[in-house]
């Protein structure tokens, strides 16, 4: 019978045999989760009380790609433990006009901050050093996906798009990766 709050758990985790370690896991990520539930409500009544509020809550970022595959991996853990879907978006731009001074790198950063906006809190961006951005999107099916995308295309005209997802496209960080830009390889450019 379920009592509430996560009492009844360790109850189950101590007749088990279990450690706490999971319980101590499972704390920590509740903690980070409701900091960010806390920075959005914040974001949101501020964002209420005038024009001048900050758009977006900080805990939005843009990261290097070296921390693709650990953050995929723990956002992969994470899907497998909760049952939940899990969704990585693949942008490519096709066009570097206009950039040409920046590195391949730095045209991900360019491409990240566009995204910025566009993403959940949270979503993980990732600026790839080959010019490419990852998105990966917990909680997030397939079809939702396609829709992010969708608006992703609103903005983002000349840029190509490819959707991986946990479990169907793949169990591990790598697979989703490389399902993905296959995917990108085979997208066609965007018509004018």
């Amino acid at each position: 019978m379920w009592k509430g709050g996560i009492g009844w758990l360790s109850d189950v985790m101590v007749q088990s045999g279990e450690s706490g370690r999971l319980i101590a896991e499972l704390a920590a990520e509740n903690r980070h989760l409701r900091k960010k539930i806390d920075a959005m409500h914040e974001m949101r009544a501020s964002g209420s009380a005038g024009e001048e509020a900050v758009a977006r809550p900080p805990v939005v970022d843009v990261f290097t790609e070296k921390d693709v595959t650990p953050r995929l991996k723990e956002e992969i853990l994470r899907a497998n433990r909760y049952r939940h879907y899990l969704s990585l978006v693949l942008v490519d731009p096709a066009s570097t006009e206009g950039s040409n001074h920046l590195s391949l790198e730095g045209l991900g950063f360019m491409t990240g901050e566009q995204m910025r906006g566009l993403v959940r809190t949270l979503d993980v961006v990732f600026a790839m050093n080959d010019g490419r951005v990852c998105a990966v999107l917990p909680e997030t099916s397939e079809n939702e996906a396609a829709c992010m995308v969708k608006r992703l295309r609103q903005v983002m005209h000349q840029h190509r798009f490819a959707i991986a997802s946990y479990p169907a496209d793949g169990s591990e960080e790598n697979s989703l990766l490389r399902k993905a830009k296959e995917r990108l390889s085979a997208t066609l450019l965007p018509s004018g």
